[in-house]
């Protein structure tokens, strides 16, 4: 499919930014403001818009005529696409808008998001804070009996909140946007059968059955129990930034109680850490999956670091690029160990302790755009090369991968 045709009165052009949610400025140059340059394509041709004005972006720099081939800026970078579904658009750099996916202010929505003035938001119905409560945490008192689905307006809630509720319920806390809504931490307890977080930036601390989705985390997941645990993450986005690194992504720690957590980590990306999953088995055994899960810029993208205690570890589909020091650190041997179908590139070293290659292995460039998270391009060999059997339904996005579907977090159309 091509891109939209441009405008006849303006020639609108968008700041990309990659940070997840983050909502690109629109700055518009009318036919009067724009620069008197004899402005041409690479092979030579004028470059005119419909109305035969020369078509310049603000910088001078030439953009592509409106006949489906994309507007780049000098750098090659993409000038951002409108809001509106673009399916199977190339980018200049490769990248393919995948079927379904929705631009919205300078990024895309998920799945299950709409795009409301700019914007990627949840729908949510229920409890509204502020709005029915003035906090989170008086929310979730108030809802501690009956369990129910919270609703976070946009905002930054400064708060430490701790969930502990009843058997037999559910809780679920739902933000805009995780660009948009903060808490400084959460912490779930044990009671609800189950505790969900979705569309929420914060730091978690989880020693009961909770999942996470679609949430950005500003510090990191500690699934930490002294009793049966389970906890499920899927199209998180765990770090810091290179300048501010994390200690961990997710942090996997049984308590000195004898607990045994269940951690399924899926359509992730986890980037500049020290440790991207870290699983520490001194005190009880755990079960660790890993799958579809983009790593890039960690020192330590996988690192068991003790093995007193039984580990249960599955990592397969992933892509490990650009480790500081090791792309997996096993360094007591695994009891119950299932490895396959990983691409490695770039990394100071691929292994360390007992890890080593297992099934279908690649060691090649995987190709990445330099998006958050980055995907496949167009010819990488992360596309269409994951083992079906582990891949989840659907990707980052909430955009279902299909019968053959990518390494990585993102799938690429």
């Amino acid at each position: 499919m091509r891109l939209p045709r441009l405008p006849r009165s303006s020639f609108a052009a968008l700041a990309l930014v990659t940070s997840l949610g983050a909502i690109g400025v629109a700055c518009a140059t009318s036919p009067t403001d724009r620069p008197a340059v004899d402005d041409t394509l690479p092979d030579g041709a004028p470059a005119t818009l419909p109305d035969g004005a020369p078509a310049t972006l603000p910088d001078g720099a030439p953009a592509t005529l409106p006949d489906g081939a994309p507007a780049t800026l000098p750098d090659g970078a993409p000038v951002p696409l409108p809001d509106a579904s673009t399916d199977g658009a190339v980018l200049a750099d490769g990248a393919v808008v995948p079927t379904n996916r929705v631009s919205c202010g300078g990024t895309f929505c998920r799945g299950d998001q709409a795009c409301v003035s700019g914007r990627c938001e949840f729908s949510c119905t229920g409890t509204q804070v502020p709005g029915d409560y003035a906090t989170l945490a008086n929310a979730v008192s108030a809802l501690n009996p009956t369990g129910g689905t919270i609703c976070l307006k946009a905002g930054t809630f400064s708060e430490s909140v701790s969930i502990s509720g009843t058997a037999g319920k559910t809780l679920t806390i739902v933000g805009l946007n995780s660009a948009t809504t903060k808490v400084n931490t959460i912490t779930v307890g044990t009671g609800y059968d189950s505790v969900t977080i979705r569309g929420i930036d914060t730091s978690l601390r989880a020693s009961g059955r909770s999942k996470l989705d679609a949430t950005a985390i500003a510090g990191e997941v500690y699934a930490q129990s002294n009793g049966p645990q389970e906890i499920r993450i899927d199209g998180a986005n765990l770090g810091g930034t290179a300048a501010s690194p994390k200690s961990y992504g997710l942090y996997v720690y049984p308590g000195s109680g004898g607990g045994a957590p269940k951690v399924t980590l899926t359509n992730s990306y986890i980037h500049d850490t020290s440790n991207g999953v870290y699983i520490y088995n001194n005190y009880g055994s755990s079960e660790v999956s890993v799958v579809n899960t983009t790593f890039a810029s960690n020192d330590i993208g996988l690192n068991y670091v003790s093995g007193s205690y039984p580990l249960t570890l599955t990592y397969s589909n992933n892509i490990f690029l650009n480790q500081r020091t090791y792309a997996v650190s096993l360094v007591s041997t695994v009891q119950n160990l299932v490895h396959e179908n990983n691409l490695l590139f770039g990394n100071q070293n691929n292994y360390s302790g007992t890890a080593a290659d297992g099934a279908d292995y690649l060691k090649v460039d995987p190709m990445l755009d330099t998006g958050a998270p980055p995907e496949p391009r167009q010819g990488s060999p992360a596309r269409r090369s994951s083992l079906a059997s582990r891949a989840p339904a659907v990707d980052f996005y909430g955009i279902a991968r299909g019968a053959t579907s990518d390494r990585g977090c993102v799938q690429s159309p």
